[in-house]
């Protein structure tokens, strides 16, 4: 698979004297290095626990290919050091609106710079505009693991979520009701003044150049999908701008924080939307 390829150029622990001399602090001893790119991709700890792209994504991809088929596969890599991975099984499209396809995906992530812990996740793309879906993700239902750790994570779990229809419908539900024009504008008002934090100014708020363009955005894709206004379209308006959008100059995992911010939002007013998540045992 050429998308993973890419991802699996050889990465190794070396001395860091080698490449800084004898000056630094006793706990950064090792750096991360690409001797391909001929580039230091971390200074990590003394308990930083590197795993190549290729022992994480590939025995993955293996397990979903025995399990699916045909597994497609689309990647983000940011500076050669942070990873998001999207698997694909083929078949498993659902039709929002009946008219608007959406593929469910099992996200894996792995970062050599370690600003990212390995997570894998049930995720979906939207299939017009390949954009990731964050907002939907639950996360009672994403598994985890340190830089310091095993990070052997089973993907049984995921492949049942994936085929599991009640599963979607749960996650989906709601959404599809119609979006009137009074509502709409509530909305908007809320997403460009999200309520403060505690802890001070929030680092998950949409750009609000393109929160105004969210009306026209909305009824566009009402038009694109053939179909009516909905909280669902309007959800998948913002986040096709949040990713696609030139104007927009944010890290990977900076636009699924505000667009986790803006599902949340949209889902305070969407009927039938505030039932507790439900967790691994109560789906599987």
């Amino acid at each position: 698979m050429e998308a993973l390829e890419a991802l699996y150029f050889p990465v190794e622990l070396r001395d860091a004297d080698t490449f800084f001399g004898r000056n630094m602090a006793s706990n950064y001893r090792k750096v991360v290095f690409a001797p391909t790119l001929n580039k230091v991709l971390n200074l990590p700890g003394k308990s930083y626990r590197l795993q190549p792209n290729r022992e994480l994504f590939e025995p993955i991809y293996q397990q979903l290919v025995a399990s699916f088929g045909r597994v497609g596969v689309e990647v983000v890599s940011e500076d050669d050091r942070r990873f998001w991975v999207y698997f694909i099984p083929e078949g498993l499209e659902l039709r929002l609106q009946q008219t608007d396809p959406v593929l469910p995906v099992i996200e894996v992530i792995n970062s050599y710079d370690g600003s990212l812990r390995f997570q894998v996740r049930k995720n979906y793309l939207r299939a017009g505009s390949r954009c990731p879906l964050p907002g939907l993700i639950s996360r009672v239902l994403s598994r985890t693991a340190k830089h310091t750790s095993d990070t052997d994570v089973p993907v049984d779990d995921f492949i049942y979520m994936a085929r599991n229809a009640a599963f979607h419908a749960q996650v989906f539900e709601g959404l599809d009701t119609p979006l009137d024009a009074p509502t709409l504008q509530r909305v908007l008002e809320a997403i460009r003044f999200p309520r403060q934090t505690v802890a001070g100014k929030r680092t998950d708020v949409y750009p609000k150049r393109l929160v105004d363009l969210g009306e026209a955005a909305l009824y566009q894709q009402a038009g694109l999908t053939g179909s009516y206004p909905s909280y669902w379209l309007l959800y998948a308006a913002l986040n096709e701008m949040l990713y696609r959008d030139p104007r927009v100059g944010l890290s990977h995992d900076v636009r699924e924080q505000i667009d986790r911010s803006v599902h949340a939002i949209i889902t305070r007013f969407a009927p039938g939307r505030h039932a507790p998540e439900k967790t691994f045992g109560q789906l599987l």
